[in-house]
């Protein structure tokens, strides 16, 4: 076993969420899974402000309108991510991201007030962020949910 000291909440936080991930895809869920869950969210309390033009592509937008009315900049994105929900994957299309969560198109219903992991792949590497589901409302045949980002987890 290839052990490595934690220095930091981050770190440590980072290597729960391995750990249960790797228990889930072995099958083992209930109490002790949830309750490692709910550790990680209580060390990854902070909230991360994030850089809506990484998540850019050439076709990306300044979303205006009704969105000046929000506290934060929005930029309309269309790219895919995976939230992971308790033991549930569900993938998803990011349609639009601002300083403080995502947009999203799901075919699935997510449930609102439930704290996910979202996961995107980057060219170099998969960006992991803690987020708070804080809309969910149907849309042309789906979903549209919004995440309030709690943290960025480090990167895999």
């Amino acid at each position: 076993m290839d052990l490595h000291p934690i220095k930091t909440e981050e770190d440590l936080a980072n290597e729960l969420f391995q750990l249960v991930e790797r228990a889930k895809m072995g099958g083992l869920k209930g109490g002790h899974i949830e309750a490692i869950d709910s550790i990680i969210e209580i060390i990854n309390q902070e909230h991360t402000i994030i850089d809506p033009t990484e998540f850019a592509s050439k076709d990306s937008q300044p979303i205006t309108g009704s969105a000046e009315l929000r506290d934060s900049y929005r930029m309309n994105v269309n790219r895919e991510a995976v939230a992971i929900i308790k033991e549930q994957r569900l993938h998803m299309n990011i349609t639009d991201v601002s300083t403080t969560g995502f947009g999203l198109y799901s075919e699935d219903e997510a449930p609102h007030g439930e704290n996910i992991y979202l996961e995107i792949n980057g060219i170099d590497g998969m960006d992991i962020f803690s987020c708070m589901i804080c809309y969910c409302g149907a849309k042309n045949d789906g979903f549209h949910v919004g995440l309030r980002v709690l943290k960025k987890l480090p990167r895999l």
